[in-house]
């Protein structure tokens, strides 16, 4: 099969830009041709999936969502022409969705549009999720929230819409040293007391200045504990304001960005991962959490309880009822080592179980194969 696949950009090393690079990952791996259109501004700093051809266009993609279609739809319809896809991904159809259908339209080739959440955050989200994924030929989405989400915005989009669950890259393994003193000694890292981390962009809806408050009042009761968050975003400042408003700069460090085998190890490290976001049409980074053997403490917001076995692999517990219930979870994990051992020993098996990018990448594999013999009547030959 082959996948062309406009592409934003993949250097985000969290979130979206991890979905893109394992999925793709996945896909070439499993025997498919991928090939991948991304502005050339990326160059240099676009990490690229695993047997993924790339070519590389003019263009700026930090642009309004139209002007990004607008920019790709003349790369795109060349690509498509030499290239000859089976089928044209499209990994984000709020800036690439009218360019592709365009060109899919033109040269009869069906597409595939990727769902995470709803956007609010910018200007033509909601038209882009009521009237253009209708659209395309299919649509896939990460999770039954992300499903009934989208179903609640158009519900013609009922009998063409799949669930498939992300994967965890295989770098995302429990200690296999046990040891971890060291390095968190090279890391500037206190080894006698509590770690809790948080991953993600620094963004509103992951609610992170919510954790400074937490880790106030886990702090002025007495406890234990440093809080590393990793990411960086347009709250950055709002978090260092908050951490030194609060008197935090001792217990909360912020580290912007990381390569994936530190991030490995300060999960591995961490005692509890802690994420209170207000939508996830997935949540990757607790799930990544799960399978470095660290329980997790999430909000029941989005599809979170999904991913999260609460009392099992990990607590889902509410954001807007204040931060008692959280303390007393971390209370819980930090202070008894044997209802630690036995969330992480079960977060570990369920990562195992339900989250792998091979299942995914099968999955969506089959899902292309349905929508093209669909839309062009003949098998698809690898």
């Amino acid at each position: 099969m082959r996948v062309l696949c406009p592409q934003i950009g993949m250097d985000q090393h969290l979130g979206g830009g991890r979905y893109d690079y394992e999925m793709l990952s996945a896909l070439a791996r499993l025997g498919q041709k991928v090939l991948l259109l991304i502005p050339h501004i990326q160059r240099g700093c676009c990490p690229i999936p695993g047997g993924c051809e790339v070519k590389w266009i003019f263009g700026y993609w930090r642009c309004p969502p139209f002007l990004a279609s607008a920019v790709f739809f003349l790369p795109l319809l060349k690509a498509a022409r030499t290239f000859r896809p089976d089928l044209i991904r499209v990994h984000s159809p709020y800036y690439l969705g009218i360019a592709s259908l365009a060109v899919g339209r033109l040269l009869d080739i069906p597409t595939v549009a990727c769902f995470h959440h709803s956007f609010e955050s910018f200007r033509g989200a909601r038209w882009t999720e009521r009237k253009l994924l209708d659209k395309f030929s299919h649509v896939i989405t990460v999770s039954d929230f992300s499903r009934r989400q989208l179903l609640n915005l158009n519900i013609r989009l009922s009998a063409k819409t799949t669930v498939i669950y992300n994967g965890v890259s295989r770098k995302f393994l429990p200690n296999q040293v046990g040891n971890m003193s060291s390095w968190k000694r090279e890391h500037c890292l206190p080894i006698d007391c509590p770690l809790f981390v948080t991953v993600g962009s620094l963004i509103p809806r992951k609610n992170t200045l919510w954790l400074i408050d937490l880790m106030a009042a886990w702090i002025q009761a007495r406890n234990p504990g440093l809080l590393v968050i990793v990411g960086e975003g347009p709250e950055s400042n709002k978090i260092a304001a908050s951490i030194a408003s609060h008197g935090l700069d001792q217990h909360v460090v912020h580290w912007s960005t990381v390569n994936d085998d530190t991030l490995v190890a300060l999960l591995q490290a961490a005692d509890v991962f802690l994420f209170p976001s207000l939508v996830e049409g997935f949540g990757l980074a607790a799930v990544e959490a799960l399978a470095c053997g660290t329980p997790v403490i999430v909000s029941n917001k989005g599809a979170l309880p999904e991913v999260v076995r609460h009392g099992s692999t990990g607590y889902v517990l509410p954001v807007d009822q204040g931060v008692t219930p959280w303390i007393e979870a971390m209370k819980i994990l930090v202070s008894n080592s044997s209802t630690q051992c036995a969330m992480a020993k079960a977060g570990l098996a369920d990562a195992r179980e339900r989250f792998s990018w091979d299942r995914a990448g099968l999955e969506v594999i089959a899902v292309y194969e349905r929508v093209i013999q669909r839309t062009r009547g003949y098998d698809v030959i690898a």
